[in-house]
């Protein structure tokens, strides 16, 4: 067997494994697909107010192994990570709510001997409150017309569209060095699959 091919195989099935084990979570489902989540409540924000920077990260949660969660956490979504390629990746999204709010992880996925897999939190980003116009998008964000499928981003939700170009802050996961990173929102759109073609 082609090793190359055999490592696309463990991939693609980590993937579809890490996914499996996402839907038998006790978690609310997102609404509009496995990248997005919709707004939690808030004000009514037509800009933004927030200070991503002053954000705090506690660092909690970092290296807990999951599947199950731990108690007191559930799933709100999740995505696996798509390389510059498109293709799975070794790591994922979760995004959970936990005693003290709502975060994304970025997990690592690890496959076990047997073919099971687990989850290793390497990084967490504590979302702020979202406003009613407001959602939640990770893993299907463009930059400057690319795919980067480690962008998190909230954006201002709009009629009628499946992407969107509104955004209002916007994060990118880093694995070398495990942490996310504002990054600039020129150029940064988010596509949601499932409203279809404009």
């Amino acid at each position: 067997m082609d090793v190359g091919a055999g490592r696309v195989s463990n991939l693609l099935f980590a993937a579809m494994a890490f996914s499996l084990s996402m839907c038998g979570q006790d978690a609310k489902p997102a609404r509009r697909g496995d990248s997005t989540s919709d707004s939690v409540g808030g004000s009514n924000v037509t800009s933004s107010t927030r200070d991503a920077s002053s954000i705090p990260g506690s660092d909690k949660y970092v290296g807990t192994v999951h599947g199950p969660l731990p108690t007191g956490v559930t799933l709100v979504g999740g995505s696996v990570i798509a390389d510059k390629f498109g293709h799975p990746s070794v790591f994922s999204f979760s995004h959970v709510r936990t005693p003290s709010g709502e975060m994304i992880w970025l997990d690592s996925v690890e496959t076990r001997a047997g073919g099971s897999t687990r989850q290793v939190v390497l990084a967490e980003l504590p979302i702020p409150p979202l406003a009613n116009d407001e959602r939640l998008f990770m893993g299907s964000c463009d930059v400057r017309g690319r795919l980067d499928g480690s962008i998190v981003a909230i954006i201002v939700n709009e009629p009628n569209v499946s992407r969107f170009t509104k955004v209002r802050e916007a994060w990118r996961a880093d694995s070398r060095v495990r942490r996310f990173d504002l990054v600039p929102l020129e150029g940064v759109s988010c596509e949601d699959p499932d409203r279809g073609p404009e």
